[in-house]
């Protein structure tokens, strides 16, 4: 991905949606038409709204959980490739507004999403564990 890694990215100056639109399958109404936003890289933001108004479905395009119906992602005036989605998503962080807890141990519970593989290169972990008095 144009050598996308941590160096890198941190001179990118801005990402952003362009022209995009989207429209969930099997409707006819466009939950987002003809967005246009740019961000600072490194920005943090929170969209605000009310239910119904777009605040998640532009977070995921953002994200790439979903394709646009027409637009773009754009990386200082680069469009994303589908290529490069998956270490895009590697800089990304997302609260989402609904929160999932597994019925396990909290190591489970703060890994989610990781490989197994990944768990032992977990970094912090055995800290955070340590400071909540919890056992893993």
């Amino acid at each position: 991905m144009r050598g996308l890694n941590q160096e890198l990215y941190n001179n990118f100056l801005h990402h952003q949606l362009k022209n995009l639109s989207y429209k969930y399958p099997n409707t006819n109404k466009f939950a987002l038409k003809n967005i246009n936003l740019k961000i600072p890289i490194g920005q943090k933001i929170a969209f605000i709204g009310k239910t119904g108004s777009g605040k998640t479905t532009t977070a995921n395009q953002i994200l790439c959980l979903l394709r646009p119906t027409s637009g773009k992602l754009i990386i200082d005036e680069k469009p994303l490739k589908i290529s490069e989605i998956q270490e895009w998503q590697s800089f990304c962080s997302y609260v989402p507004q609904s929160i999932n807890l597994l019925n396990t141990d909290i190591l489970s519970n703060i890994a989610y999403g990781l490989k197994n593989g990944q768990r032992a290169e977990f970094f912090g972990v055995g800290v955070v564990a340590d400071l909540l008095g919890v056992k893993v």
